[in-house]
Protein backbone atom coordinates (compact mmCIF):
# COMPACT_ATOMS: atom_id res chain seq x y z
CA UNK A 1 0.00 0.00 0.00
CA UNK A 2 2.90 2.43 0.48
CA UNK A 3 3.97 2.44 -3.23
CA UNK A 4 0.04 3.15 -4.32
CA UNK A 5 -0.11 5.80 -1.47
CA UNK A 6 3.39 7.78 -2.29
CA UNK A 7 2.14 7.43 -6.78
CA UNK A 8 -1.23 9.18 -5.98
CA UNK A 9 0.73 11.80 -3.93
CA UNK A 10 2.85 12.15 -6.76
CA UNK A 11 0.17 12.47 -9.27
CA UNK A 12 -1.76 14.69 -6.98
CA UNK A 13 0.57 17.15 -7.02
CA UNK A 14 1.29 16.81 -10.59
CA UNK A 15 -2.09 17.32 -11.11
CA UNK A 16 -2.57 20.51 -8.95
CA UNK A 17 0.29 22.29 -10.25
CA UNK A 18 -1.08 21.69 -13.79
CA UNK A 19 -4.75 22.40 -12.73
CA UNK A 20 -3.32 25.91 -10.69
CA UNK A 21 -1.50 27.10 -13.75
CA UNK A 22 -4.60 26.25 -15.54
CA UNK A 23 -6.90 28.47 -13.78
CA UNK A 24 -4.26 30.96 -13.59
CA UNK A 25 -5.45 31.87 -17.15
CA UNK A 26 -8.02 35.21 -16.82
CA UNK A 27 -9.69 33.95 -19.88
CA UNK A 28 -10.78 31.10 -18.66
CA UNK A 29 -14.25 30.99 -17.36
CA UNK A 30 -15.11 30.19 -13.83
CA UNK A 31 -17.39 27.05 -14.63
CA UNK A 32 -14.22 26.13 -16.70
CA UNK A 33 -11.68 26.50 -13.36
CA UNK A 34 -14.27 24.70 -11.62
CA UNK A 35 -14.15 21.66 -13.68
CA UNK A 36 -10.25 21.74 -13.60
CA UNK A 37 -10.22 21.75 -9.75
CA UNK A 38 -12.72 18.64 -10.39
CA UNK A 39 -10.24 16.85 -12.33
CA UNK A 40 -7.38 17.46 -10.34
CA UNK A 41 -9.30 16.12 -7.50
CA UNK A 42 -10.25 12.72 -8.99
CA UNK A 43 -7.75 12.44 -12.13
CA UNK A 44 -4.83 11.33 -9.79
CA UNK A 45 -7.52 8.15 -8.65
CA UNK A 46 -7.10 7.12 -12.20
CA UNK A 47 -3.96 8.13 -12.97
CA UNK A 48 -2.11 6.47 -9.47
CA UNK A 49 -4.35 3.09 -10.25
CA UNK A 50 -3.16 2.59 -13.99
CA UNK A 51 0.47 3.59 -13.62
CA UNK A 52 0.49 1.13 -10.85
CA UNK A 53 -0.94 -1.83 -12.31
CA UNK A 54 -0.12 -1.44 -16.33
CA UNK A 55 2.83 -3.08 -17.75
CA UNK A 56 4.07 -0.25 -19.68
CA UNK A 57 6.14 1.06 -16.31
CA UNK A 58 9.05 0.21 -19.10
CA UNK A 59 8.10 3.60 -20.97
CA UNK A 60 8.65 5.91 -17.84
CA UNK A 61 10.39 6.77 -15.24
CA UNK A 62 10.01 4.27 -11.59
CA UNK A 63 11.23 6.05 -8.18
CA UNK A 64 11.90 3.47 -5.72
CA UNK A 65 11.28 3.01 -2.02
CA UNK A 66 14.49 1.79 -0.58
CA UNK A 67 13.46 -1.70 1.32
CA UNK A 68 13.35 -1.58 4.67
CA UNK A 69 15.15 -4.38 6.89
CA UNK A 70 13.05 -7.16 9.03
CA UNK A 71 14.29 -4.97 12.36
CA UNK A 72 12.87 -1.78 10.68
CA UNK A 73 9.35 -3.90 9.33
CA UNK A 74 8.18 -3.70 13.32
CA UNK A 75 8.64 0.16 13.29
CA UNK A 76 6.58 0.49 9.93
CA UNK A 77 3.71 -1.63 11.57
CA UNK A 78 3.16 0.76 14.06
CA UNK A 79 3.50 3.46 12.05
CA UNK A 80 0.81 1.78 9.64
CA UNK A 81 -1.41 1.33 12.63
CA UNK A 82 -0.97 4.95 13.33
CA UNK A 83 -2.25 5.87 10.13
CA UNK A 84 -5.14 3.60 9.99
CA UNK A 85 -6.37 4.93 13.35
CA UNK A 86 -5.55 8.31 12.08
CA UNK A 87 -7.81 7.38 8.64
CA UNK A 88 -10.72 6.02 10.89
CA UNK A 89 -10.94 8.83 13.38
CA UNK A 90 -11.33 11.08 10.40
CA UNK A 91 -13.98 9.26 8.84
CA UNK A 92 -15.80 8.96 12.16
CA UNK A 93 -15.64 13.50 12.16
CA UNK A 94 -17.42 12.98 8.70
CA UNK A 95 -20.02 10.59 9.52
CA UNK A 96 -20.44 12.32 12.66
CA UNK A 97 -20.96 15.94 10.47
CA UNK A 98 -22.89 14.38 8.22
CA UNK A 99 -25.30 13.14 10.73
CA UNK A 100 -25.63 16.16 12.90
CA UNK A 101 -26.75 18.25 9.34
CA UNK A 102 -29.33 15.22 8.42
CA UNK A 103 -30.58 15.59 11.72
CA UNK A 104 -30.89 19.18 11.33
CA UNK A 105 -32.40 18.97 8.20
CA UNK A 106 -35.19 16.68 9.22
CA UNK A 107 -37.48 19.67 10.48
CA UNK A 108 -37.72 21.47 6.72
CA UNK A 109 -41.04 21.63 5.76
CA UNK A 110 -42.56 22.30 1.82
CA UNK A 111 -42.33 25.98 0.82
CA UNK A 112 -45.88 27.58 0.65
CA UNK A 113 -44.44 30.92 -0.32
CA UNK A 114 -46.30 31.55 -3.47
CA UNK A 115 -43.97 34.30 -4.68
CA UNK A 116 -41.01 32.00 -4.12
CA UNK A 117 -42.49 29.26 -5.66
CA UNK A 118 -43.70 31.25 -9.17
CA UNK A 119 -40.39 32.76 -9.48
CA UNK A 120 -38.25 29.22 -9.07
CA UNK A 121 -40.78 27.86 -11.80
CA UNK A 122 -40.02 30.59 -14.23
CA UNK A 123 -36.49 30.82 -13.46
CA UNK A 124 -35.91 26.91 -13.70
CA UNK A 125 -37.96 26.76 -17.34
CA UNK A 126 -38.78 23.26 -16.71
CA UNK A 127 -39.55 20.92 -14.23
CA UNK A 128 -39.28 23.30 -10.91
CA UNK A 129 -37.24 21.35 -8.14
CA UNK A 130 -38.94 21.29 -4.70
CA UNK A 131 -38.42 24.04 -2.42
CA UNK A 132 -38.32 23.33 1.54
CA UNK A 133 -37.56 25.76 4.37
CA UNK A 134 -35.78 24.91 7.76
CA UNK A 135 -35.80 26.76 10.96
CA UNK A 136 -32.54 25.12 11.59
CA UNK A 137 -30.47 26.66 8.50
CA UNK A 138 -28.53 29.83 8.66
CA UNK A 139 -28.12 29.44 4.91
CA UNK A 140 -29.23 28.35 1.69
CA UNK A 141 -28.41 25.09 0.16
CA UNK A 142 -28.87 22.60 -2.34
CA UNK A 143 -29.62 18.79 -1.13
CA UNK A 144 -29.23 15.60 -3.39
CA UNK A 145 -30.28 16.01 -6.87
CA UNK A 146 -33.34 18.45 -7.22
CA UNK A 147 -33.94 19.95 -4.11
CA UNK A 148 -33.29 23.95 -2.44
CA UNK A 149 -34.00 24.70 1.40
CA UNK A 150 -34.01 27.87 2.59
CA UNK A 151 -34.07 29.21 6.14
CA UNK A 152 -37.69 30.24 7.71
CA UNK A 153 -37.71 33.99 7.21
CA UNK A 154 -35.50 34.38 4.88
CA UNK A 155 -38.21 34.64 1.73
CA UNK A 156 -39.71 37.78 3.56
CA UNK A 157 -37.12 39.47 4.09
CA UNK A 158 -35.86 39.60 0.62
CA UNK A 159 -37.18 41.75 -2.32
CA UNK A 160 -37.46 40.59 -5.91
CA UNK A 161 -33.85 41.03 -7.31
CA UNK A 162 -32.98 39.39 -3.95
CA UNK A 163 -35.14 36.42 -4.09
CA UNK A 164 -34.22 35.99 -7.49
CA UNK A 165 -30.75 36.02 -6.80
CA UNK A 166 -30.87 33.58 -4.14
CA UNK A 167 -33.35 31.35 -6.65
CA UNK A 168 -31.37 31.42 -9.69
CA UNK A 169 -27.81 30.54 -7.71
CA UNK A 170 -29.45 27.56 -5.67
CA UNK A 171 -30.58 26.50 -9.21
CA UNK A 172 -27.02 26.69 -10.45
CA UNK A 173 -25.71 24.15 -7.75
CA UNK A 174 -28.39 21.56 -8.94
CA UNK A 175 -27.33 21.99 -12.27
CA UNK A 176 -24.39 21.53 -11.36
CA UNK A 177 -25.22 18.62 -9.00
CA UNK A 178 -22.72 20.15 -6.11
CA UNK A 179 -25.66 18.48 -4.02
CA UNK A 180 -24.32 15.30 -4.47
CA UNK A 181 -20.23 16.34 -5.28
CA UNK A 182 -19.61 18.16 -1.52
CA UNK A 183 -20.36 15.12 0.22
CA UNK A 184 -18.37 13.02 -2.17
CA UNK A 185 -15.11 16.22 -1.51
CA UNK A 186 -15.89 16.24 1.77
CA UNK A 187 -15.33 11.98 2.42
CA UNK A 188 -12.21 12.34 0.13
CA UNK A 189 -10.87 14.63 2.03
CA UNK A 190 -11.36 12.54 4.80
CA UNK A 191 -9.82 9.66 3.96
CA UNK A 192 -6.84 11.06 1.60
CA UNK A 193 -6.01 13.05 5.21
CA UNK A 194 -2.19 12.23 4.32
CA UNK A 195 -2.27 14.31 1.10
CA UNK A 196 -1.98 17.80 2.39
CA UNK A 197 -2.72 19.34 -1.35
CA UNK A 198 -6.06 17.82 -0.92
CA UNK A 199 -7.19 20.81 1.38
CA UNK A 200 -5.92 23.00 -0.78
CA UNK A 201 -8.00 21.33 -3.86
CA UNK A 202 -11.00 21.22 -2.33
CA UNK A 203 -10.90 24.78 -1.07
CA UNK A 204 -10.41 25.55 -4.52
CA UNK A 205 -13.28 23.13 -5.81
CA UNK A 206 -15.96 24.78 -3.44
CA UNK A 207 -14.68 28.77 -4.16
CA UNK A 208 -14.63 28.21 -7.80
CA UNK A 209 -18.45 26.85 -7.88
CA UNK A 210 -20.07 29.64 -5.78
CA UNK A 211 -17.81 31.73 -8.88
CA UNK A 212 -19.19 29.90 -11.35
CA UNK A 213 -23.18 30.00 -10.02
CA UNK A 214 -22.91 33.28 -9.48
CA UNK A 215 -21.86 33.79 -13.31
CA UNK A 216 -25.02 31.24 -13.89
CA UNK A 217 -26.87 33.01 -11.97
CA UNK A 218 -26.46 36.49 -13.35
CA UNK A 219 -27.25 34.49 -16.85
CA UNK A 220 -30.31 33.91 -15.37
CA UNK A 221 -30.90 37.40 -13.87
CA UNK A 222 -29.08 39.61 -15.60
CA UNK A 223 -28.84 41.79 -12.55
CA UNK A 224 -25.45 41.89 -10.54
CA UNK A 225 -26.43 44.63 -8.05
CA UNK A 226 -29.30 42.38 -6.70
CA UNK A 227 -26.94 39.03 -6.81
CA UNK A 228 -24.77 41.32 -4.70
CA UNK A 229 -26.96 42.66 -2.43
CA UNK A 230 -28.53 38.81 -1.50
CA UNK A 231 -24.67 37.36 -1.24
CA UNK A 232 -24.45 40.32 1.76
CA UNK A 233 -27.56 39.26 3.22
CA UNK A 234 -27.59 35.71 3.32
CA UNK A 235 -23.97 35.92 4.92
CA UNK A 236 -24.95 38.70 7.28
CA UNK A 237 -27.80 35.99 8.70
CA UNK A 238 -25.37 32.85 8.37
CA UNK A 239 -23.70 32.38 11.52
CA UNK A 240 -21.36 29.44 9.81
CA UNK A 241 -20.53 27.14 6.75
CA UNK A 242 -22.29 24.18 7.21
CA UNK A 243 -20.52 21.14 9.05
CA UNK A 244 -17.21 19.99 6.86
CA UNK A 245 -18.34 21.94 4.06
CA UNK A 246 -21.19 18.46 2.90
CA UNK A 247 -23.49 21.24 1.51
CA UNK A 248 -22.77 23.97 -0.86
CA UNK A 249 -23.12 27.26 1.39
CA UNK A 250 -24.24 30.54 -0.94
CA UNK A 251 -21.68 32.72 1.71
CA UNK A 252 -20.51 33.43 4.84
CA UNK A 253 -18.60 36.66 5.66
CA UNK A 254 -14.82 36.94 5.25
CA UNK A 255 -12.46 37.70 2.16
CA UNK A 256 -14.10 35.59 -0.20
CA UNK A 257 -17.65 37.52 0.10
CA UNK A 258 -15.78 40.95 -0.14
CA UNK A 259 -13.84 39.76 -3.84
CA UNK A 260 -17.24 38.17 -4.81
CA UNK A 261 -19.00 41.24 -4.11
CA UNK A 262 -16.46 43.84 -5.35
CA UNK A 263 -17.05 41.54 -9.11
CA UNK A 264 -20.25 42.07 -8.87
CA UNK A 265 -19.89 45.40 -8.86
CA UNK A 266 -17.51 45.60 -11.47
CA UNK A 267 -20.39 44.52 -13.73
CA UNK A 268 -22.98 46.65 -13.30
CA UNK A 269 -24.47 47.54 -16.61
CA UNK A 270 -22.45 44.95 -18.70
CA UNK A 271 -22.61 41.14 -17.21
CA UNK A 272 -21.50 38.68 -18.91
CA UNK A 273 -22.96 36.66 -21.37
CA UNK A 274 -20.52 33.87 -22.50
CA UNK A 275 -20.97 32.42 -26.17
CA UNK A 276 -21.07 28.90 -26.79
CA UNK A 277 -17.87 29.08 -28.80
CA UNK A 278 -16.11 30.15 -25.70
CA UNK A 279 -17.69 27.81 -23.43
CA UNK A 280 -16.59 25.55 -26.21
CA UNK A 281 -13.28 26.55 -26.23
CA UNK A 282 -12.84 26.44 -22.10
CA UNK A 283 -13.32 22.95 -21.71
CA UNK A 284 -11.36 21.59 -24.74
CA UNK A 285 -8.59 23.69 -23.03
CA UNK A 286 -9.00 22.73 -19.55
CA UNK A 287 -9.12 18.95 -21.32
CA UNK A 288 -6.17 19.19 -23.55
CA UNK A 289 -4.53 20.22 -20.62
CA UNK A 290 -5.28 18.32 -17.74
CA UNK A 291 -5.68 14.85 -20.51
CA UNK A 292 -1.85 15.46 -21.17
CA UNK A 293 -1.00 15.78 -17.33
CA UNK A 294 -2.34 12.81 -16.82
CA UNK A 295 -1.15 11.00 -19.79
CA UNK A 296 2.19 11.89 -18.87
CA UNK A 297 1.63 11.29 -14.91
CA UNK A 298 0.74 7.64 -16.07
CA UNK A 299 4.34 6.63 -16.65
CA UNK A 300 5.58 7.56 -13.62
CA UNK A 301 4.80 5.13 -10.30
CA UNK A 302 6.77 4.56 -6.85
CA UNK A 303 7.75 0.68 -6.72
CA UNK A 304 8.97 -0.64 -3.79
CA UNK A 305 12.50 -1.95 -4.39
CA UNK A 306 14.24 -5.64 -3.94
CA UNK A 307 16.55 -5.59 -1.16
CA UNK A 308 20.15 -4.77 -1.79
CA UNK A 309 22.30 -8.05 -1.85
CA UNK A 310 26.59 -7.26 -1.43
CA UNK A 311 27.18 -10.54 -2.92
CA UNK A 312 28.12 -12.15 0.55
CA UNK A 313 24.92 -13.81 0.97
CA UNK A 314 24.90 -14.86 -2.76
CA UNK A 315 28.39 -16.86 -1.87
CA UNK A 316 27.40 -18.41 0.76
CA UNK A 317 24.34 -20.18 -0.90
CA UNK A 318 26.55 -20.86 -3.75
CA UNK A 319 29.14 -22.87 -1.83
CA UNK A 320 26.64 -24.52 0.45
CA UNK A 321 24.95 -26.04 -2.83
CA UNK A 322 28.60 -27.12 -3.80
CA UNK A 323 29.18 -29.12 -1.20
CA UNK A 324 26.04 -30.20 -1.03
CA UNK A 325 26.78 -31.60 -4.97
CA UNK A 326 30.06 -32.78 -3.97
CA UNK A 327 28.72 -35.31 -0.93
CA UNK A 328 26.39 -36.74 -3.10
CA UNK A 329 28.49 -37.34 -5.65
CA UNK A 330 31.30 -39.27 -3.13
CA UNK A 331 28.15 -41.08 -1.87
CA UNK A 332 27.86 -42.20 -5.70
CA UNK A 333 31.47 -43.25 -6.08
CA UNK A 334 31.81 -44.89 -2.83
CA UNK A 335 29.05 -47.08 -3.55
CA UNK A 336 30.25 -48.37 -7.01
CA UNK A 337 33.37 -48.93 -5.12
CA UNK A 338 32.04 -51.43 -3.27
CA UNK A 339 30.13 -53.01 -5.73
CA UNK A 340 33.42 -53.63 -7.71
CA UNK A 341 35.15 -56.98 -7.13
CA UNK A 342 38.22 -56.13 -4.68
CA UNK A 343 40.09 -58.84 -6.23
CA UNK A 344 40.05 -57.79 -10.01
CA UNK A 345 42.89 -59.03 -12.08
CA UNK A 346 45.30 -56.51 -12.92
CA UNK A 347 45.10 -54.41 -16.47
CA UNK A 348 41.02 -55.73 -15.94
CA UNK A 349 38.62 -53.19 -16.80
CA UNK A 350 36.88 -53.48 -13.22
CA UNK A 351 40.69 -52.37 -11.88
CA UNK A 352 40.97 -49.74 -14.32
CA UNK A 353 37.22 -48.62 -13.33
CA UNK A 354 38.13 -48.75 -9.44
CA UNK A 355 41.54 -46.87 -10.08
CA UNK A 356 39.36 -44.08 -11.55
CA UNK A 357 36.94 -43.80 -8.85
CA UNK A 358 39.44 -44.07 -6.20
CA UNK A 359 41.16 -40.92 -7.80
CA UNK A 360 37.59 -39.07 -8.38
CA UNK A 361 37.10 -40.03 -4.64
CA UNK A 362 40.29 -38.02 -3.22
CA UNK A 363 39.71 -35.10 -5.54
CA UNK A 364 35.99 -34.70 -4.12
CA UNK A 365 37.29 -35.49 -0.66
CA UNK A 366 40.09 -32.41 -1.15
CA UNK A 367 37.53 -30.45 -2.82
CA UNK A 368 35.34 -30.57 0.30
CA UNK A 369 37.81 -29.75 2.54
CA UNK A 370 38.60 -26.92 0.81
CA UNK A 371 35.43 -25.56 0.82
CA UNK A 372 34.44 -26.21 4.16
CA UNK A 373 38.11 -24.04 4.88
CA UNK A 374 36.85 -21.00 3.00
CA UNK A 375 33.33 -21.55 4.79
CA UNK A 376 34.81 -21.13 8.16
CA UNK A 377 37.40 -18.39 6.92
CA UNK A 378 34.20 -16.74 5.87
CA UNK A 379 32.12 -17.15 8.88
CA UNK A 380 35.39 -15.89 11.47
CA UNK A 381 35.86 -12.53 8.85
CA UNK A 382 34.56 -9.53 10.36
CA UNK A 383 31.50 -8.07 8.96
Amino acid sequence: MLPLALTYLAHSLVFAAAASVLCSLKSLAWAARHACWRLALLGPFFSAGISRWSNRVELGRVIEVPATSAAASTSWSGIWQLAVLATAFALLRYVFAASRLRRSLRSRVPCTDARALERLRELSGRRAPILTESSTLSGPLVIGWREICLPRGLLTALDRAELDAVLAHELAHLERHDGLWFPLVGALEALLWFQPVNRWICARFRDSAELACDDRALELTRDPLGLARALVHVAESATSSQPWALAPSMAHAGNALRSRVRRLTRLLGAPPKPSQRKRQRDWLLVGAGLLAVGLCSVHVQVASARPASDGTTDEVSEQSRRMLQLAQREAEVSSELESLSVAAEPGSAQAVRSSELNQELRHLKATQIWLEQRFVAHGAAPR
